[in-house]
């Protein structure tokens, strides 16, 4: 497929540098979709052929839309890419979920964008065959625990942080209980291939896991007016770096630090201004080395850990979770395997489009 797109009218021919390039519009698409639908019922000799096509129908009309907004119907003319639609036809016959249209859909359009990569490419092909196999709840708590472990704010500001978080929780379990008390879920994804059991491994606590995942976010820094203070300004003037990197501790007033979720990571970090507004900075070797000195000037003092967990609490979706956490699953431990993780992605991504693209 050419690297550079031109756009022409329906059923065009467009015609550069010696290569004749045929257009394919959305009715063609439309078109192809229904034959191989056809044949796919008669391969599969099916009896109930008015539910199956009922069934088809709808998820062609989840999917088309979708190809168009990605600009990507062209790709109905590659091969590889109508073999993996049959694939995710035969799924399409065996449920009525909505939700599921939506994922093969996504898994489908990702596997278009990942056209080379062959692991990912191998995962969503065997994703797309066990869609249907997933029960609610077995993809409700598949979507939470891969969003717990893959998504972490972006902004070193707490509020915003935390907020961006309950938010995207609040979008996955919604204003329902999370009710994953029993292991079915997890028998049904282990069954499905989307995880592998550790037997011999248990979880943390999840507000522990944050208080150490989010240091930034969950530590003192440094007493305003002490001796650390002063030589907290020096370090940033002797580097020319702005004074204001320091910001007031919402945890405690006396206190200031640096706006930083990990601070194992200075490669850049975003500067408050007036408003709402930030400034990303880039600094250099020594200016990383610099924040870095200023950290090690940070007070350690426990009593954080609890204003920190209480701020955490505060926090609705944030508190849902953590409470089921901790009463369901400190004795459990698995891993999502890359057909956990696309299924999962794909779901998450379906809640909030703003999720980065699964690499």
């Amino acid at each position: 497929m050419p690297s550079k797109n031109q756009k022409a009218g329906d059923n065009a021919t467009q015609i550069q540098a010696g290569l004749i390039q045929i257009g394919i519009d959305e009715k063609r698409v439309r078109e192809i979709i229904k034959e191989e639908n056809q044949l796919a019922l008669k391969e599969k000799s099916i009896i109930a052929e008015e539910t199956a096509l009922k069934r088809l129908d709808e998820y062609t009309n989840v999917l088309v839309p979708k190809l168009v907004k990605a600009e990507m119907l062209e790709a109905f003319t590659d091969p590889s890419i109508q073999i993996l639609f049959k694939q995710s036809e035969k799924t399409a016959f065996c449920t009525d979920r909505e939700k599921d249209y939506e994922i093969l859909s996504e898994l489908l359009i990702h596997r278009i964008k990942r056209n080379g990569n062959y692991t990912t490419s191998a995962a969503i092909e065997k994703a797309i065959n066990e869609v249907n196999n997933l029960s609610e709840d077995a993809l409700l708590g598949l979507t939470l625990y891969f969003s717990i472990e893959t998504y972490t704010p972006v902004t070193g500001d707490v509020r915003k942080g935390l907020s961006i978080l309950d938010n995207l929780y609040g979008k996955i379990i919604k204003d329902t209980t999370i009710n994953l008390n029993d292991e079915s879920w997890i028998e049904n994804l282990e069954i499905t291939n989307s995880i592998k059991i550790n037997p011999f491994s248990t979880s943390k606590k999840l507000d522990d896991y944050y208080f150490s995942a989010f240091n930034g976010y969950a530590c003192l820094g440094i007493k305003k007016d002490s001796e650390n203070y002063n030589k907290a300004l020096e370090i940033l003037r002797s580097n020319n770096l702005p004074l204001n990197i320091l910001t007031e501790n919402i945890l405690d007033n006396n206190y200031v630090r640096i706006d930083k979720l990990n601070l194992n990571d200075f490669k850049n970090i975003n500067l408050p201004l007036q408003g709402s507004l930030n400034l990303k900075l880039d600094l250099n070797e020594k200016q990383e080395e610099a924040l870095k000195q200023i950290t090690a000037l940070y007070e350690q003092n426990g009593s954080i850990k609890e204003r920190f967990i209480e701020l955490l609490n505060s926090y609705k979706y944030i508190h849902a979770v953590i409470c089921w956490w901790n009463n369901n699953m400190l004795k459990k431990s698995f891993t999502i395997t890359p057909i956990g993780k696309v299924i999962a992605h794909t779901n998450a991504k379906s809640i909030d489009n703003s999720l980065p693209d699964l690499n």
